[in-house]
Parts: structure tokens; sequence; C-alpha cells
């Protein structure tokens, strides 16, 4: 492992590929079963997309069976490397899967030269992704809209690594200094597997040359009973190029999600993001 300032860490500054609006939803909307959640899904979508000012299209509909995950996330003892370093260790494979697992590492911080700066990739096909996520976050009686900042890289596992450095040997570039002891162990953060549910088809309509993408993400208890919604989020993605850097598309894009944030009847803009809730910590800051 190890850093170091080169062309393509300096790069990363302004290598941004992508915006994505989140906003968690209200989880008790979505109970029952898969009939039921796909009938709430397709309410929510048009009370949310009626609300935003602009042409909203398509309807949700279940994503491919590939996005219909099981998720984990790993961490030592206490919780180092989210709590100290700043990063995010998380497994995911398809439900109908007992292969391999998608091990994502993920940096993130609010302050977008920090995290552009990181320059680790997956060794397997030397990628990474620098992203922008804008999320709710509680102020006063209200919320406000927070931009973090992402890099992360994904690489394939055959099984669940047991040390640190059984995961980080899956990355190249890594800051030494920034990450726990090799010889920690790991463990499932709380003993919580997600049974992640993904609908996708829908559209917001942001000029005539750019469409953001949207889904609706649901998860439920792995082993639990009656399969019980216990966190749901709403998302509005679209890529950088020159025609979705204009300031026509990046306001209504803000407003559009100002207005679904205000949707009180299925927007939680206050509550805990995914990774809070696995954290079991009443933030929307991460």
């Amino acid at each position: 492992m190890g850093g170091e300032d080169n062309g393509e860490t300096l790069g990363a500054l302004n290598a941004l590929v992508a915006r994505e609006y989140k906003v968690m939803l209200i989880a008790s909307q979505f109970r029952g079963g898969e009939q039921a959640r796909s009938s709430a899904a397709r309410r929510c979508w048009a009370s949310l997309a009626k609300a935003t000012g602009v042409v909203g299209e398509g309807e949700p509909k279940l994503a491919s069976s590939r996005k219909q995950r099981h998720v984990r996330f790993y961490d030592t003892e206490k919780w180092a490397f989210y709590r100290k370093s700043g990063f995010i260790l998380r497994l995911r494979r398809p439900i109908s899967s007992d292969g391999e697992w998608d091990v994502t590492l993920k940096f993130r911080s609010g302050d977008w030269i920090r995290a552009a700066a990181q320059a680790f990739r997956s060794r397997s096909d030397e990628k990474a992704k620098f992203e922008e996520d804008v999320k709710a976050s509680a102020a006063g009686a209200g919320f406000q809209f927070v931009p973090l900042f992402s890099r992360s890289a994904d690489a394939e596992s055959n099984g669940i690594p047991s040390k640190v450095e059984d995961a980080l040997s899956l990355f190249e570039r890594l800051e030494e200094h920034q990450l726990p002891s090799n010889s920690d162990r790991l463990s499932l953060v709380r003993n919580f597997e997600a049974r992640e549910q993904v609908y996708e088809g829908m559209e917001l309509v942001l000029s005539d040359h750019v469409r953001a993408e949207c889904a609706i993400i649901l998860w439920s208890q792995e082993g639990v009973d009656g399969g019980e919604t216990v966190a749901a989020e709403f998302s509005v993605r679209y890529e950088f190029d020159d025609q979705s850097r204009s300031p026509k598309v990046a306001t209504r894009a803000w407003n559009a999600f100002a207005a679904i944030c205000g949707n009180a009847k299925w927007a939680d803009p206050t509550g805990p993001t995914k990774t809070a809730f696995v954290y079991d910590e009443h933030t929307t800051d991460v």
C-alpha cells in the first residue's frame, strides 16, 4: 500500500462523474409483501413526481435480479474504518447468488479536495469513481442540503474478509496511516444484513438533453420473519457532461429535490441514512 501525489490524484479534483440526490423515505409506508410494496412504490413516485415541478416519466418496476441484493457492512470491533478513518466497507451480492461478493471501499467527506485526493483503486481493474451526493440533513426545525463527496472502488471476493488486510488486499494506492491495523479482525456491523429491493424505470426531465434516473431502494432485515421494511430511500442521479453542468439544469434539479424533501407524506429528510441506520446513528451526515 502507499499513496503519492501524481497526475491521477490531481486530475481527480476535476473528475466528478455524477451527482446523486438522496432522501430517506418513511419506511412504514412500504409495509406488507411484495405486491403491497410495489403498489406503495407506484403511489410514492406519483406523489413525488407531481410535486417536483418538472416532468416525471416512467413507472417504478423491480430492477434486474442482479440489483436485488444482500447488503452487509464490515468493520473492526470499535468501528475504526467508519469512525476514525472515514471509510465504509460494504459487501453486496444478488439474492439469487451464492457466489462472489462485490466489495466496495468508499471514502466520504464534505471536503471535496480531501475526498478527491484519495488515490486508491481496485487492483483487479484499476478503476475508481469520484461522485457527489446531495443529502438532506436536520437543521433546527427543518432541514438543509449537504453535499458529500466520495471516492469508491469495487472488487470481487470469493469469501468474506476476516481481517483488515484481507479486505485491503483487493485495493491499491491506499494511505496506510489513515486505516486500521492490518491484523484487526472484521465482523458484520451490528450483525445486520439487509435484503435490498430496488425499483427503477423512473426519470425526471431536467432539460431537453438531461434526464435524471430515479430509484426507490427498500431494505428489510434478512432472516426476520415478515420482511418488514426498515429503511427506504429515494435517489435522483444524473451524470455530468457539458449539458448537465448548466445552471438551468442544476437549479431545476435542486428545486425538484427540495420539493421531494418537502413531501411530508413520503419523505423523511431528517431520518438516518442507510449507512447511519446500519451503524445505529441518528444523523444524516454520512
